[in-house]
């Protein structure tokens, strides 16, 4: 019997050229222990109208970073409107303000060298400045102009959603991207908010009103959080902030959870041709929750395997000791609900069979015969802390990283709580998490 799900993809990319030499000078850089981490004291507070902001002085460069997140994300799309937080996170950027066009928003911005941009995540979307401090008071008006009073100009929202459109064209593109693209969608279902892709439809019925409805449920004080660096004091840039979003109390709905996710799947091998010479491998199941008991183990367990090209199981034996694939990689998601596990690879299309067989073998045998050494444990935990100091190298990665911490629900030292439960697990537990949640594959 087959656990896990397998797609099989077949395309006309071509592979890089692979090189099987290993560099000592890497593996003894890998060695050298990086600084320690150090806690920097986040300073937070609720402003008058309800945003709480987090936030550290930075002086070592004369430069202001703000990220205003919004509690809203694609999974959060209205049926008939898949896209829509897409669509209202591009348009809070490009459509301009009632104070203020489009075009000279731009103007200004570019003038003094100032960049705003968005990112929408699959539970949160957020808007973020960066600037020189210099420039801050110019142009942080701007920035929350665009947030509280939005003009969504009709022309630049024809703009957006000509190219949401043709985004679509190129989702078939690279391989990888289409294998989990069409993995997620089996594992959760093409209807699921965890897999589902807008169209040209759901595009379509976003129109400037509901697209005015949708800000109005989901942008708010209330649903608004706010990460920033500044060298200013933190008294100082409260006050700057305050003087922005002092009168804006608009409310905004709270959105509906959503219905939870059940840990289940039915065992397949789908396979999907297309011309070409190389071929794309998913396979995988359910991955788990954020507050899995097990989180750190199960981290770790995946390092092991194939979170990284180089160093994991599935690297070395797929890329470097075979040379089958450029890239190969598993990746093992804790989200609010489940997230995903899955094993990916790209590979020529004679050696689909042979880089699916290792893959599942490297698999079975760390399930069933507890394949894991004292090395790879500790490999695998000197490389998840160095990421932790690199994760944390500038001071407003350490804001940021404490707000989402907190919006997640974690604790506010969560980051060396991260780093104890990564150092203390054993090699016991970490065979015991094996044969908890990966499933081993059978011919």
């Amino acid at each position: 019997m087959n656990h896990l799900k397998i797609f099989f993809f077949i395309s006309i990319l071509l592979l890089p050229a692979i090189t099987h030499a290993s560099d000592p000078k890497v593996a003894e850089l890998s060695r050298q222990k990086l600084a320690d981490l150090h806690e920097q004291p986040v300073q937070t507070t609720t402003l008058s109208n309800g945003i709480k902001l987090y936030y550290l002085q930075d002086t070592e460069l004369p430069v202001a970073n703000i990220r205003s997140y919004f509690r809203f994300g694609k999974i959060n799309d209205p049926d008939s409107q898949i896209g829509i937080a897409q669509f209202l996170m591009q348009a809070l950027r490009t459509a301009g303000s009632l104070k203020m066009p489009s075009d000279e928003v731009d103007d200004k911005l570019d003038f003094v060298a100032a960049d705003i941009s968005f990112a929408v995540e699959s539970e949160l979307s957020s808007l973020s400045l960066r600037c020189l401090q210099k420039d801050l008071p110019n142009v942080l008006p701007i920035y929350f102009d665009l947030i509280k009073e939005p003009a969504f100009e009709p022309e630049k929202l024809d703009i957006i959603k000509k190219e949401l459109v043709n985004a679509i064209n190129y989702r078939n593109e690279e391989l990888l991207m289409i294998a989990v693209r069409e993995f997620k969608q089996s594992l959760y279902g093409a209807d699921s908010p965890y897999a589902r892709l807008y169209n040209e439809q759901t595009i379509s019925n976003i129109t400037r009103d509901t697209l005015l409805e949708y800000y109005k449920k989901t942008v708010g004080p209330q649903t608004m959080v706010l990460a920033a660096t500044s060298p200013l004091s933190f008294r100082e840039f409260k006050k700057l902030i305050e003087e922005q979003i002092a009168s804006w109390k608009t409310p905004a709905a709270v959105l509906a959870k959503l219905k939870p996710l059940e840990k289940k799947w039915d065992p397949s091998v789908e396979f999907i041709q297309k011309s070409g010479t190389q071929s794309a491998i998913a396979a995988g199941h359910f991955g788990d929750k954020r507050f899995n008991k097990d989180k750190f183990r199960l981290m770790l367990a995946n390092e092991i395997l194939g979170a990284s090209s180089i160093g994991s199981k599935l690297g070395n034996r797929i890329r470097v000791d075979l040379g089958l694939a450029y890239k190969v990689q598993s990746f093992f998601e804790l989200n609010t609900d489940f997230g995903f596990f899955v094993m990916l690879t790209q590979t020529k299309c004679s050696s689909t069979v042979q880089a699916l067989e290792e893959m599942t073998s490297i698999l079975s045998n760390m399930v069933q015969k507890k394949e894991i050494s004292a090395d790879e444990l500790q490999g695998a935990k000197d490389r998840m802390l160095n990421r932790l100091v690199f994760d944390n190298e500038t001071t407003f990665d350490v804001v940021n990283g404490r707000l989402r911490d907190d919006y997640f629900g974690y604790p506010k030292d969560y980051l060396f709580i991260r780093q104890k439960g990564i150092e203390k697990v054993t090699l016991d537990e970490l065979k015991d998490v094996m044969a908890k949640y990966f499933e081993k594959w059978q011919k």
